[in-house]
């Protein structure tokens, strides 16, 4: 019996921790804007320069088919 007794206060304590509250959701509201501040940034440290993009990824694609890599491949069927 007394075994079961601690079964009760653990799931009462996970119950506790599960139950969402104001302090969570201004958490993640926090945490969203935090994000959204970080992607701003570095999108806006990216610059728009499509011939330099476009050149970045020609030189890329040619070093992945020098090694005989085929990541884009890999990742298809990765995720698919």
């Amino acid at each position: 019996m007394a075994s079961g007794s601690r079964l009760g206060q653990v799931h009462r304590g996970w119950a506790h921790v599960a139950r969402p509250g104001w302090g969570s959701a201004v958490g993640e509201v926090a945490l969203l804007a935090v994000v959204l501040l970080v992607f701003t940034r570095l999108h806006a440290a990216a610059g728009t320069d499509v011939a330099a993009a476009t050149s970045n990824a020609d030189a890329l694609q040619s070093i992945e088919q020098g090694l005989h890599l085929n990541v884009e491949l890999a990742m298809n069927r990765w995720l698919a």
